[in-house]
């Protein structure tokens, strides 16, 4: 497409990033990438911008110096470090070209959007490590949850007095019946990197004044049973101890 502004100005013909994302493929978190935005036969180029954008946030400018009014093919370069928030994000740059007259608006040339895939080691999405009260039921659960991409295989290690203390698979989340105490272990790995997290159950202190009531009811229903096998009621409705019979002599 051309658009005369003068008989020196040329839009565009082409604004393209994905010849640079093809030959990069998925991104691993850290390492720093150099993007190239190619602007194809534009003029003049010393009127010319390039923005680049990350869902729809403009995160560099670059402009462009030239003496030369012929069509050129220009390219703006971006050095980007990958981090986790870039993945399945929307990347794109944009060709503005200002030779218009002051108050119009430049012209505006997007190249195609593209999407993002950063690989990343997984992390747990509750805190590191847990110290978990085992409630009267004895019912636990255990959450181990984490994200990662790709996305990241459980490794469950039980204390070792318990059976099947190796279980592997997508079990982010395990709930535990009459669950003795001990130290449990969540191993959260891909092809990225792992995590490791601790679950330490301990049992729940016992609520002491309901334990001292009802020790309380015990000890006086006690007291009375043995009161009751010492006392026992005389015919004119009084109470007497009770007397245990004496043997009469024996006469040789």
């Amino acid at each position: 497409m051309f658009l005369f502004f003068s008989s020196f100005a040329e839009s565009p013909t082409s604004v393209s990033i994905s010849q640079s994302l093809d030959g990069i493929g998925p991104m691993r978190e850290g390492q720093l990438y150099r993007l190239e935005c190619e602007i194809r036969n534009v003029a003049p180029t010393s009127r010319l911008s390039v923005i680049w954008y990350i869902q729809n946030v403009s995160i560099y400018e670059e402009r462009f110096e030239s003496s030369s009014h012929l069509p050129e093919t220009v390219s703006s370069f971006l050095n980007m470090t990958a981090n986790r928030s870039h993945d399945r994000s929307k990347i794109w740059c944009e060709a503005k070209l200002d030779f218009r007259p002051e108050g119009e608006s430049p012209v505006l040339t997007p190249s195609v959007l593209h999407r993002l895939t950063v690989l990343y080691a997984p992390v747990c999405s509750e805190p590191a490590n847990e110290t978990l009260k085992i409630p009267p039921s004895g019912n636990v659960t255990l959450n181990c949850s984490a994200i990662g991409n790709p996305k990241p295989s459980y490794d469950w290690r039980y204390p070792q007095n318990l059976p099947n203390t190796a279980i592997n698979g997508d079990h982010s989340i395990r709930t535990l019946t009459f669950a003795p105490q001990g130290v449990y272990t969540c191993n959260v790995s891909n092809s990225q990197g792992n995590t490791i997290k601790y679950f330490i159950l301990e049992e729940a202190e016992r609520d002491r004044t309901t334990f001292g009531i009802l020790l309380g009811v015990f000890l006086s229903l006690g007291a009375l049973i043995i009161l009751g096998g010492a006392l026992f009621l005389t015919r004119s409705g009084t109470f007497s101890f009770i007397k245990c019979p004496q043997e009469s002599p024996s006469i040789i």
